[in-house]
């Protein structure tokens, strides 16, 4: 994945505007740069961040 362009990744769903679901953000850092996806729902992230969310939530289950 192209780091530089997460940030520019559409979220498929907007639940998080009227208090549907709470709003997500994943942070990549590197050694030189930090990168912000924008913001999503936390249960329907972009398809390219779909993998990563559900590995992250399997830690915390």
């Amino acid at each position: 994945m192209d780091l530089s362009r997460v940030s520019k990744l559409k979220a498929p769903s907007n639940k998080r505007f009227y208090d549907g679901a709470l709003t997500a953000t994943i942070t990549f850092l590197t050694e030189k740069d930090s990168y912000q996806s924008a913001s999503f729902d936390d249960d329907n992230p972009p398809d390219k961040l779909k993998e990563l969310v559900k590995l992250i939530k399997s830690f915390v289950k």
